[in-house]
């Protein structure tokens, strides 16, 4: 595992599965169109890293939904982190259905707490149907999207999570603060990124 940060912020178990992930990845991406190149040469230092961290923005929750998985930047590496945890599930959302295939592999080969569902984010609330601690997404769509296919699950106590890059700020304040409670704090991971943190006001 070439990054030290990372290391010393996992467990040993924690690390094999990871380092299976990363070759699962390598070997799917050769024949579907699963990250770029460019991105998979960053694949410990930044994705995977940047995963890490979101995950220990809630470290107690148990119930992820992650929408528009992709090859499972954050989904799959969350699942990883809570694959020793009792009860966790993680639940992915993602319409390409070679994605689809490619994280239900990784699920079964790393025996993970991991549900894929191959449905539109908008079927996501109906198909579910499982009450979740956080809601995340990465680089799947607008602020004011997210929230508005997050508002089921935030209805039910759930907190919407989102790594985000320079323009979080001027997303976030255009929030209405009657509605939200919000949290925008860095992220560790290299980069002028940073988790916005959002919840239903009672």
């Amino acid at each position: 595992m070439p990054n030290e940060e990372l290391e010393s912020l996992i467990e040993i178990s924690t690390g094999e599965r990871l380092k299976k992930y990363v070759q699962l990845l390598d070997k799917w991406r050769k024949v579907t169109n699963l990250i770029s190149d460019e991105s998979f040469r960053q694949i410990w230092g930044r994705h995977i890293l940047d995963a890490v961290h979101l995950q220990r923005q809630r470290p107690e929750a148990r119930t992820w939904l992650d929408i528009g998985s992709g090859a499972g930047l954050p989904g799959a590496v969350i699942a990883i982190l809570l694959a020793e945890c009792a009860n966790a599930r993680v639940h992915c959302v993602e319409i390409d259905r070679r994605k689809c295939a490619f994280l239900r592999e990784v699920a079964s080969q790393l025996v993970l707490p991991l549900k894929v569902h191959n449905i539109q984010a908008e079927q996501m609330s109906s198909m579910i149907g499982a009450k979740v601690d956080v809601v995340t997404a990465r680089a799947f769509a607008s602020l004011d999207r997210i929230l508005r296919l997050a508002e089921p699950q935030m209805k039910e106590g759930a907190v919407t999570v989102l790594p985000r890059g320079h323009s979080a700020h001027a997303e976030v304040a255009r929030l209405d603060g009657a509605l939200y409670s919000f949290a925008v704090t860095p992220n560790p991971t290299p980069g002028d990124g940073v988790f916005v943190q959002i919840e239903l006001r009672d």
